[in-house]
């Protein structure tokens, strides 16, 4: 889990690929196929937590989350916003997606109190990485196929 030094990070959105961890600097050929899903951001990293749970829940209301998948991940970024002070969403990107070998859908689940919250479907319980990234400051994550 990264950490933030108090401003809220601005989510601008994120987007989805397939890959071969092989393209990937300092991997070997013949590794595992990977699905990444990439979340990107101003003003740097905020702090960030991943977890399966048995359904991905809305801050705030707690409706459920309708993901299409086997297996549930949430994803939670804090301090984080999706809107700019006057209110308007500064997500450039749809929000939700999916449709991938592994990565069988995402979505924007909301923000609440500082809280930015994304639901991942996937085909079934794989273990998954999560990588920092610059240039702009992207969270990567990487999910098994």
């Amino acid at each position: 889990m990264s950490s933030s030094d108090g401003h809220r990070s601005v989510v601008r959105g994120c987007r989805c690929s397939a890959g071969r961890s092989c393209q990937d600097p300092g991997r070997h050929p013949g590794d595992p196929a990977y699905d990444r899903l990439v979340f990107e951001f101003d003003g740097g990293l905020p702090g960030y937590e991943l977890r399966y749970v048995p359904e991905v829940r809305s801050p705030g209301r707690g409706a459920p989350i309708d993901l299409r998948g086997a297996a549930f991940v949430e994803v939670r970024f804090r301090p984080a916003t999706t809107h700019d002070s006057s209110g308007v969403s500064t997500l450039r990107t749809a929000r939700d997606g999916g449709g991938m070998p592994a990565l069988c859908d995402y979505q924007f689940a909301g923000g609440f109190e500082g809280y930015v919250r994304y639901g991942l479907g996937l085909e079934g319980t794989v273990p998954y990485r999560v990588t920092e990234l610059a240039h702009p400051s992207r969270i990567a994550v990487d999910i098994a196929a």
